[in-house]
């Protein structure tokens, strides 16, 4: 029987060329075989309907102010002294709570903005909004 002999000049370090080779294989392999693995092609999804909170509709006012102060509403120029019967009237008339939308002119002055906020909120039209125009989108 042949006893393995430790010589002086023997290197005892192990290879790990071979090792490294089979653990990339390996990875490889299984890399491989997860592309593999089958979904399910078919999800149920249950879509929700859309509903409105309390079945009312709001719609658009429109109120353009100019450089001069003066309001143009529903096609018709309307006296500033005149706006918030004029608005009271058009909500009156309609079964759904108008929004407000107003437009001014970029020379406009900041008071006429104003007065057509508070004759809204006189004539009880709570929603209103701003239409903007960036520079550049003319």
């Amino acid at each position: 029987m042949k006893v393995f002999r430790v010589e002086d000049g023997d290197n005892l370090s192990p290879r790990i060329t071979p090792l490294v080779d089979v653990v990339l294989l390996v990875l490889i392999f299984f890399l491989i075989t997860a592309t593999y693995k089958s979904v399910p092609q078919k999800i149920d999804v249950q879509i929700p309907e859309a509903t409105l909170g309390d079945g009312q509709i709001t719609t658009e006012l429109r109120v353009f102010i100019t450089a001069g102060g003066r309001f143009r509403l529903r096609d018709r120029w309307v006296a500033p002294e005149q706006l918030s019967s004029v608005l009271k009237n058009i909500k009156e008339q309609r079964t759904v709570s108008p929004v407000l939308l107003i437009s001014a002119d970029s020379r406009a002055r900041h008071q006429s903005l104003v007065d057509v906020v508070v004759a809204a909120r006189q004539a009880g039209i709570e929603n209103f909004g701003f239409e903007i125009t960036l520079e550049g989108s003319d």
